[in-house]
This record gives structure tokens, C-alpha cells and sequence, in this order.
């Protein structure tokens, strides 16, 4: 793991957000996500106080959930062990699943799913007690060799989520992709289509709930179903 703000200067009082990135097809060593260390780099830019740690998997396939979900419990226990234990699970693709999975932490009280990988019959209880954002991009698809995940995937959890009763907000990005960011050969990280909306979503996901946590209100059920069933970006 690595952690940007984690210093005095940003002060004690700001939110800590894990970010947990995507996984590939391939059964090789896990890298650095591309969409994750983008979203990281910016988040800490427009909110220095904010302690943001990035996960990086052991293993890159998805078939590796499990070892997915180990690496970011660490994750969660060395935040701990530093005195931020994380409010905020920010999972991309595979990390979205995982962000679920591990939402029953006892200081988590939000998890925003990036394109998320929350097919039916993945167990969404663990968001029970938390509020629960969603982004899609609009073009997301699996193409011949990219990954994809399609839009309705989140609009089902979406509404699987609002069933169980955990207050659920979805946005979907007019002509956001698989992803916030990618990693070119030799030019470093370079933003995909609609970048800033995706970070625009995690920050004022994290901030509206930290308000909302302060002055005893909360994120109000009944948005998916209802008018704001989809805020366009």
C-alpha cells in the first residue's frame, strides 16, 4: 500500500479513503492501477487534508478474489495501525466487489463502486449501516480484448442494494469507459474520457457523507426507482 496526506499537516479531522483498483485476465504479479493511483493523485490535490491510500494486489487476475480481498484487509489494518483508519472504500471493476465484501469493517461508512464488478448473487449485506454510490460510464462494454463490464450490472446492484434497504445513489457518466485513467509505455498516466467527472463522483461522495455524518442526517433512501434514479455527468 502507499498513502498520500497521511502527515500532521492535513490534520486529523479529514476523511481516509482506500482505493482499490481493477484486475486483469492474465495470472501474472499484481501491478499499480492506472484508474486508482489517477483518482489518488487527484483526490489529494483538491483535498490535501484527506489521507488516500491505493492497494496493490499480489496477484493481477480476477480469479483471485480472495487474495484480492486479503491485500486490501491489510490494507485496512495498516491504516488502522496509523491512526486513519479508513471511512471510505473506493473500488474500480474487481475493487468495487472487494470494497463490498469488506464494507462491514466497524469505521466504514461509505463505499462509491467504479464501474463495479456486482453481478447477481453477489452478497451486498455487507453494506448494511453505510451509504452506497455507484458511477457507471454510459459506453462501458467488454470489447475483443478490453475489458468491460456493462452499465446494467450497476444499475441491478443498484436496485438490490435499495431492496436491502441500504441508502444507494447511481450515477451514470454520458461517455465514461472501463476506467478513469491508463498507463502509456513511456508518457506515465494518461486520463480517459470523462476523468474528472469519475473524481468529481468519489470526492463529493465522500465529503457529502462526512457532512451528512456530522450533523446527524444521512444519504437519503429511495433515489434508485425515483427521479434521481440516474444524475448524468
Amino acid at each position: 500500500m502507499r498513502v498520500r496526506g497521511d502527515d500532521a499537516a492535513g490534520g486529523p479531522g479529514g476523511p481516509s479513503v482506500l482505493l482499490l483498483g481493477g484486475s486483469t485476465h492474465r495470472d501474472a504479479a499484481g501491478t499499480w492501477s492506472a484508474t486508482a493511483e489517477w483518482l489518488a493523485r487527484r483526490i489529494h490535490t483538491e483535498r490535501p487534508g484527506w489521507t488516500v491510500g491505493e492497494v496493490c494486489y499480489r496477484f493481477g487476475s480476477w480469479r483471485q478474489l480472495a487474495e484480492a480481498a486479503e491485500d486490501a484487509h491489510a490494507a485496512i489494518t495498516a491504516l488502522q495501525d496509523r491512526g486513519r483508519p479508513p471511512r471510505a472504500l473506493v473500488g474500480f471493476s474487481l475493487g468495487g466487489r472487494v470494497a463490498v465484501a469488506l464494507a462491514g469493517g466497524g469505521s466504514v461508512r461509505t463505499v462509491v463502486g467504479l464501474a463495479a464488478w456486482l453481478p447477481d448473487g453477489v452478497d451486498l449485506r455487507p453494506l448494511l449501516g453505510r451509504s452506497f454510490h455507484l458511477a457507471h460510464g454510459t459506453l462501458d462494454r467488454a470489447l475483443p480484448g478490453l475489458p468491460g463490464i456493462s452499465p446494467s450490472i450497476s444499475e441491478a446492484a443498484a436496485a438490490r442494494a435499495e431492496a436491502l434497504g441500504v441508502p444507494t445513489r447511481l450515477t451514470m457518466i454520458t461517455g465514461g469507459v472501463h476506467g478513469v485513467a491508463a498507463r502509456g509505455r513511456w508518457s506515465g498516466l494518461i486520463p480517459l474520457p470523462r476523468a474528472g467527472r469519475w473524481a468529481d463522483v468519489v470526492i463529493e461522495a465522500v465529503a457529502g457523507d462526512a457532512v451528512r455524518a456530522s450533523d446527524g442526517t444521512g444519504l437519503s433512501g429511495g433515489v434508485v426507482g425515483g427521479a434521481d434514479r440516474l444524475a448524468l455527468g
